[in-house]
């Protein structure tokens, strides 16, 4: 193509205006959104993207050739056939049929339609695919194709040489670089905020947002870590390194993979592959293994770098598409080292006190190091409680480090210190606040239809209203459900008294509410209670006072995730409260409380299959 190089068999190409000689060029073709071609289809990963080439002929005429493959959308898999092109620049105008090649399956695998229009940057198709007629617009990049004779306009007198034709589009970048770099003082200048940052290695907040509201999370945000290191160097480029994590879409799981980066300030445009530092092998949830990545990097575009972030696209294969989004990096909260985080939560039961933590966060989105304090004791128990709160630090915190600091399931599983539940539940609360993290709430269904006559077992929780305590053993307890042969339900458990944990005595079961309605039912007591000895006595709770040992009552009204009792309940560290506080009436520390039993209805068993 170096031969007989003139001006009038030099070509022009989309709207950048890049010169071609006659030939066949590997170039990046996408399927984009017939109604917003800035965004990719649902349906563009059955674009063979190494196989897509552009060609010239001598006579000016030139065609897009390329691989087509099966799209999965949703885990639903199909080919697309019955291509056309639109001979104008819209999908109003009239359609043709492409050329086109089957494979042994009878489907379509390759084809190849004409440029009409060497000034666009694409063509709109149309196509069949899961019984649907669907319009797409097919970007071509002619940046990516190497072999350009320039980026010059064609008006220009221009000597077309054998040194134009090694002209690259790195060159080219490599001005726009020098253009639209700040630097200020020696420090690169990033973000709308100008943060200036000097050569060297930061650790800076990340998240991944939607490219059409970067306000608004990507439904793939679980791609990426909430941390990654920022790299500057001497020549003022901005390096991102980041992890890829797992991308859980309802019930599909995958990683993403085939990272670009786009090298402007919108989701459009010519792209840059990031680097793989690291990949791993991976079964996603179709039982599918692959090769993925597990950590990328990429230069942050010269004309991205006025923005917080920068626009990516990747390939999410179980969900059979492309995604755009963008990438938001927090600037501002550069550090060289590890992020900080802060923490707090408040201890009512017992005597009161606060929680303090730090949770330090490595560039690799991962806790470091967790530093827990306790201030402002008060009440009886100040030295049981400062006792109780060191054995939760000693047998807790480590268990948190190496955690990813957005694994809100793995943080809030780390199990309890022995003996210590509410001084661990105090630092697990203040560690998800201080990363900003809500506990996940397991997913409970109620059965949907009535439960079979027979004796089963339920996992419960049962406690207390206003100030949270526990009534049962454990936070979550097992009980017994008696069904009668109308369906109808009583269920048991047995409650504590006077332990190390919960250091209260039921005095009284009143009853449950009547049809399950806290609001409008009345107390209602149909039940059936055991009662204990106890050994405790003191000013208030005199010698041979009786104690609820086990209860039995009905579960009326429908099926529930949480049913309402009452109890009366003694706490002898508040035997100073009389009268009523927080609407609630103390007598000596003795009160009436409403209780919550939360039935884990996904753990019922039938105790004959046991």
């Amino acid at each position: 193509m170096t031969e007989n190089i003139t001006k009038e068999n030099i070509k022009s190409f989309g709207s950048s205006s890049v010169l071609l000689l006659p030939g066949n060029y590997p170039v990046t073709v996408s399927m984009m959104k017939a109604t917003n071609i800035k965004f990719n289809s649902i349906a563009s990963s059955c674009i063979v993207k190494e196989k897509s080439y552009l060609i010239i002929e001598e006579n000016g005429s030139a065609y897009i050739s390329l691989d087509v493959k099966s799209v999965s959308i949703m885990l639903i898999t199909a080919w697309a056939n019955n291509w056309k092109y639109y001979v104008g620049n819209s999908v109003k105008s009239d359609l043709k049929d492409m050329e086109y090649e089957l494979n042994k399956d009878g489907n379509v695998y390759h084809i190849k339609f004409p440029i009409l229009d060497p000034s666009a940057d694409g063509v709109y198709v149309q196509m069949c695919a899961m019984r649907k007629t669907m319009n797409a617009y097919l970007a071509i990049d002619y940046s990516s194709i190497k072999e350009k004779v320039g980026m010059k306009s064609l008006s220009e007198d221009t000597e077309s040489t054998e040194s134009s034709l090694k002209e690259t589009s790195t060159g080219a970048n490599a001005t726009i670089e020098k253009s639209n770099t700040k630097i200020i003082d020696g420090k690169i200048v990033l973000g709308t905020l100008e943060k200036k940052l000097a050569p060297g290695t930061y650790t800076v907040p990340i998240k991944l947002m939607n490219a059409t509201d970067i306000e608004t999370p990507s439904m793939a945000s679980d791609c990426v870590p909430c941390a990654a290191i920022l790299v500057i160097s001497d020549d003022g480029k901005a390096e991102l390194k980041t992890r890829v994590l797992e991308v859980v879409i309802g019930k599909a799981s995958d990683v993403a993979t085939e990272w670009k980066v786009f090298q402007s300030n919108s989701p459009s445009g010519t792209t840059l592959d990031a680097t793989i530092i690291e990949s791993r092998q991976y079964t996603n949830s179709a039982g599918q293994t692959n090769e993925v990545p597990s950590e990328i990097s990429f230069i942050i575009p010269p004309e991205a770098q006025s923005m917080n972030g920068v626009f990516v696209n990747m390939f999410i294969g179980l969900m059979g598409f492309n995604s755009s989004a963008f990438i938001h990096i927090d600037y501002e909260k550069a550090v060289v080292g590890d992020l900080v985080y802060k923490g707090d939560f408040h201890i009512e039961q017992f005597g009161e006190y606060d929680v303090f933590v730090t949770v330090s966060v490595n560039g690799k989105g991962l806790i470091s190091n967790v530093d827990v304090t306790a201030d402002n004791f008060d009440g009886s128990y100040i030295n049981t409680n400062k006792r109780k709160m060191k054995t939760a630090i000693n047998g807790m915190v480590k268990n948190y480090v190496g955690l990813s600091a957005k694994a809100t399931k793995a943080i809030s599983e780390v199990r309890y210190a022995k003996g210590a539940r509410y001084s661990s539940e105090a630092i697990k609360i203040s560690i998800l606040r201080a990363l900003n993290l809500e506990e996940e709430e397991e997913e409970i269904e109620v059965p949907a239809s009535p439960i079979e006559e027979g004796e089963y077992t339920v996992e419960i929780e049962y406690f207390t209203d206003v100030v949270k305590h526990s009534l049962v053993q454990y936070k979550i307890n097992t009980a017994d459900l008696h069904v009668d042969s109308n369906g109808k339900i009583r269920l048991s458990t047995f409650i504590i008294n006077g332990t190390k944990t919960e250091p209260l005595y039921i005095k009284k079961f009143n009853g449950y509410y009547e049809n399950n309605d806290i609001v409008q039912g009345k107390l209602k007591e149909d039940m059936e209670v055991e009662m204990d000895d106890t050994r405790f006595r003191d000013k208030y709770f005199a010698k041979g006072t009786k104690i609820v040992k086990k209860i039995t009552f009905p579960l009326e009204g429908d099926y529930a995730l949480i049913y309402y009792t009452n109890m009366n309940i003694y706490v002898p560290v508040m035997n100073n409260l009389d009268g009523e506080q927080d609407g609630v009436l103390y007598d000596h520390g003795c009160f009436d409380i409403d209780c919550f039993i939360k039935i884990y209805w996904n753990t019922l068993k039938n105790k004959a299959t046991l």
